[in-house]
């Protein structure tokens, strides 16, 4: 129970993440590359997790491929976002 709430958790803050890079509007090249490599880490993540909620469902273990996806993409957001500066 607990793992489906933590997961529901980071679910809905990677949707209010992807709202929120959505929304900047900028001309500065660098901040506009930065906020869509932060969006395609975002979705890899995204795409990792439904990965492994199909696969919690489907009482079986989550694949590794899966995992690594959901760290990679979040790694990848974080890193891009760094690079912007205010």
């Amino acid at each position: 129970m607990t793992c489906n709430l933590n997961r529901f958790g980071i679910v809905s803050q990677i949707a209010a993440a992807k709202k929120t890079l959505k929304g900047i509007k900028s001309n500065d090249a660098a901040t506009q590359t930065a906020v869509k490599a932060a969006q395609a880490g975002l979705t890899t993540a995204s795409n990792g997790i439904q990965n492994i909620g199909k696969a919690i469902a489907a009482d079986a273990n989550a694949g590794q491929g899966d995992r690594d996806s959901v760290a990679t993409g979040l790694t990848a957001a974080v890193t891009a976002l760094k690079a912007v500066k205010p």
